[in-house]
């Protein structure tokens, strides 16, 4: 299937091609070659398939990662317009001034999950 695209000469000798009918004109200097343009202009382009979004790999995510993602709900609630980055940075600040015990927490839960993943992937 081909796009109606329509050449047209001004009185000066410019060349002008109408891209999308009654709507957009394209200035064709002289030098360019008019037939090559108009069979490109053409064409009908297919959209490009788009990829498939890589499947996770299932392992389990580090204890920081548990950390700033419990703390993203928190931030969203008393900031609501806080950027990711921003949110990254001042989860990093607040890990690093958390208790061990705090920390702690988070790493056994990155143990068990792991411990589970690591059985999981030996079968």
């Amino acid at each position: 299937m081909e796009k109606e695209v329509r050449l047209f000469n001004s009185a000066d000798g410019a060349s002008f091609i109408e891209h999308v009918p009654g709507h957009c004109l394209v200035f064709i200097p002289n030098t360019a070659n008019v037939d090559y343009l108009l069979r490109e202009m053409r064409k009908v382009r297919q959209p490009k398939p788009r990829a498939k979004p890589k499947e996770k790999s299932g392992k389990p995510t580090n204890a920081f990662i548990k950390y700033r993602n419990y703390k993203i709900a928190e931030f969203k609630a008393n900031n609501p317009e806080i950027s990711q980055t921003e949110i990254s940075r001042m989860a990093g600040e607040w890990w690093r001034n958390e208790p061990d015990e705090v920390k702690m927490y988070y790493q056994r839960q990155y143990q068990e999950e792991k411990r589970i993943y690591d059985m999981n992937k030996t079968k």
